[in-house]
């Protein structure tokens, strides 16, 4: 009895120093850096817009296939006035880069979704309250929503002036 305990002890303990023995150059290894184990990156900046500013959402080497084909969209408030620039196809080395402009009276939270066949990644923008109007010039004055022409700026003046015409005239009579 006592040499099985001894043997069934040795043979636990041989097993344990083997485990320990297969897993250690995997440890040893892990301090080295290894460009291909690395995860490829993705960048969304600005992440925070306004109507009429561009997000550009990049992806790093490898994100994608070599040339995959990427389809892309986007959900939010008047998403389908919002635009996309991108490629269809990744580049050679797996990366994109692509631009997100939300509609001119857009507002909220933006999920730009790309979709591959090795993956997918889904972008989050938020476009604050609206500015001024995406194609204003910021050299011409604001529209205040008057179409009056310059005439009733006489007319107006024209009248003022026969009020007082009529004032003088009631103040005259009431002397006499």
């Amino acid at each position: 009895m006592l040499k099985k305990a001894v043997a069934l002890r040795l043979a636990v303990g041989s097993l344990a120093v083997g485990i320990i023995a297969l897993g250690a150059p995997a440890a040893a290894s892990a301090d080295t850096v290894d460009a291909y184990a690395q995860p490829a990156s993705v960048t969304v900046e600005p992440a925070v817009i306004e109507p009429c500013m561009e997000s550009t959402i990049v992806f790093g080497e490898r994100y994608w296939g070599a040339s995959e084909s990427v389809a892309f969209g986007a959900t939010g408030f008047r998403a389908e006035g919002a635009t996309i620039v991108s490629p269809v196809n990744a580049n050679a080395d797996g990366s994109l880069v692509a631009t997100f402009q939300p509609a001119s009276d857009a507002a909220g939270v933006y999920e730009v979704t790309f979709v591959a066949e090795s993956g997918s990644y889904t972008a989050m923008v938020t476009v604050t309250e609206a500015g001024p109007a995406c194609d204003a010039d910021p050299n011409v004055l604001a529209f205040t929503g008057s179409e009056l022409g310059p005439w009733t700026v006489f007319a107006g003046a024209g009248l003022v002036v026969a009020g007082g015409a009529a004032l003088m005239m009631r103040a005259r009579s009431k002397r006499s």
